[in-house]
C-alpha cells in the first residue's frame, strides 16, 4: 500500500538533474536518496472529491479492509538526497510531497507475481491536497498538481516556527516524534511550498496516458488495523512503480528504458520507457496516533551517463534535485 510512498515518493521523482545531450560513454550512479512516508487510507464517497479517512485505531471489521476503489495517500519527505555524494537539498529547505493512488484490481505483474494494481485517483490529486485544509496548493499552467496525477512534490521552508511551515518528521525511527497530528495536518505540511514536479497519470494536455506507467504492490496487509499494530521494522508489502514526469520546474526529465538508461527509442507512447522507477516497502505503523496506518521507506539510486557535455555540467550544478531511471526490483 505504501506504494505511494515511494512514491512517493519515491516517491519520487526527478526534480532537477539534467541529462547530458552527448551519447553515453559509460554509466555510473550519479544520485541517491532516501525518503520517509506516512500512509493513510482514503475511502471516496458518492460526491466527487468527497470521502473519509479510515482511522486504523477506530475502524471495525470489514471497514478496515482495503478494497478496490480505496485510495492510498502517502505524505513523504526526503531526509537525504545526494548528487555525486553531495547534499542537493538547499540549506533551510526541505523537499516534501503527496502521492495518491487508487486500488484498481488484483492482477499479476509482468513476471507473473500476484499483485495489487494501482492507478491515479479518479477524483484528481488536487482533491487529495485539499483534504489538508490549509492554503490551497499552488498550480502551474500545464503542470497543475491536479488532473489524474499520482505524485506532487514541493520544496519548502523548514523553519519549525509556530503557524508556519515546519520541518516535517516522518522517519520510521522517530515514531512518536512524528510531528504531523492528523491526515489533514500531514497533507497540509507535505504540500506547502513551491510545486517542483508532478508525475504519473494523465499528461498536462489531458488527452493521453503513457501505457508504460505502472504501480504494483504485494497483496498482503489488507486489514489496516492489523498493519497499524505491527512494528515499524516489519515489512508488510513491497512496491514497484514506473512513472512519467508530467511537469518539472527545473528542467525536462529524460525518459529511461527498461535498463534504466537514456535511449533514443524513448519517443512517447508504448515505447517501453518511463521517466523513473520506484521500489519501496510498506512497514507497520505501531505507535502512530495521527490516523496513519503504516510507514513507507524508499531507498534508490539512478544511473546517468558519466561523460556529459560541459554545458550539461553547468546545468547539473544549478539543479536542485534529480531523480530518474530506477533499477527496477521485483515485488
Amino acid at each position: 500500500m505504501k506504494h505511494a510512498k515511494k512514491l512517493t515518493a519515491a516517491i519520487g521523482l526527478g526534480i532537477g538533474l539534467a541529462m547530458a545531450a552527448a551519447p553515453a560513454q559509460s554509466a555510473s550512479i550519479k544520485w541517491a536518496f532516501q525518503d520517509d512516508d506516512l500512509d493513510f487510507l482514503f475511502r471516496p464517497g458518492d460526491v466527487p472529491g468527497g470521502g473519509t479517512i479510515i482511522n486504523p485505531a477506530t475502524c471495525i471489521g470489514a471497514a478496515c479492509n482495503i478494497v478496490p476503489g480505496d485510495v492510498l495517500i502517502s505524505a513523504f519527505e526526503f531526509p537525504t538526497f545526494t548528487i555525486n555524494g553531495v547534499n542537493a537539498i538547499p540549506a533551510g529547505k526541505e523537499v516534501t510531497g503527496i502521492a495518491a493512488i487508487q486500488y484498481l484490481e488484483n492482477t499479476v505483474d509482468p513476471v507473473g507475481n500476484p499483485v495489487r494494481s494501482w492507478t491515479a485517483y479518479a477524483g484528481g490529486l488536487d482533491a487529495i491536497l485539499a483534504l489538508g485544509g490549509g492554503v490551497a496548493p499552488p498550480t502551474v499552467t500545464g503542470g497543475a498538481a491536479g488532473g489524474s496525477a499520482m505524485v506532487a512534490m514541493f520544496i519548502n521552508d523548514a523553519t519549525n516556527a509556530a503557524g508556519e511551515d515546519r520541518n516535517l518528521i516522518l522517519d520510521t525511527a522517530a515514531l512518536l516524534a512524528t510531528n504531523c497530528t492528523s491526515a489533514a495536518d500531514c497533507i497540509d505540511e507535505a504540500s506547502k511550498g513551491s510545486l517542483l514536479q508532478v508525475d504519473g497519470g494523465i499528461f498536462p494536455d489531458g488527452t493521453k496516458v503513457d501505457p508504460d506507467n505502472f504501480w504494483f504492490s504485494g497483496t498482503g496487509g489488507a486489514d489496516i488495523s492489523l498493519v497499524w499494530g505491527l512494528s515499524e521494522n516489519t515489512i508488510v508489502v513491497n512496491v514497484n512503480a514506473g512513472l512519467s514526469t508530467l511537469f518539472n520546474t527545473v528542467m525536462p526529465i529524460t525518459p529511461q528504458d527498461g535498463s534504466g538508461n537514456p535511449s533514443a527509442l524513448c519517443v512517447g507512447g508504448a515505447d517501453g520507457c518511463v521517466d523513473f522507477r520506484v521500489t519501496a516497502t510498506v512497514n507497520g505503523g505501531n505507535g502512530l496516533s495521527n490516523e496513519g496506518f503504516a510507514h513507507s521507506t524508499s531507498i534508490a539510486a539512478s544511473k546517468f551517463v558519466s561523460v556529459p557535455e560541459p554545458g550539461s555540467l553547468a546545468l547539473l550544478g544549478a539543479a536542485l534535485l534529480g531523480l530518474m531511471g530506477f533499477q527496477r526490483r521485483k515485488s
